[in-house]
């Protein structure tokens, strides 16, 4: 369950790293720094589910080999 919430997690901040319409409110165009601030967040964001997945296997599989 944890590994879908991370999942789901990684996609929707991708999906928002592409899709530069949904963070521009009706073509606002001082709002090209704050883009490129919440893409860089998201990215962040992104990579800190990829890790939380790559620990929870981590842990899996040493309790495996236990």
């Amino acid at each position: 369950m944890i590994i879908f919430c991370n999942l789901i997690g990684i996609f929707i901040s991708l999906y928002l790293v592409f899709d530069t319409e949904f963070l521009n409110h009706h073509g606002y165009d001082l709002s090209v720094d704050g883009i490129v601030v919440a893409r860089a967040l998201f990215i962040i964001f992104a990579l800190y589910c990829l890790n939380n997945i790559g620990q929870l296997y981590e842990n899996m599989s040493q309790k495996n080999n236990e």
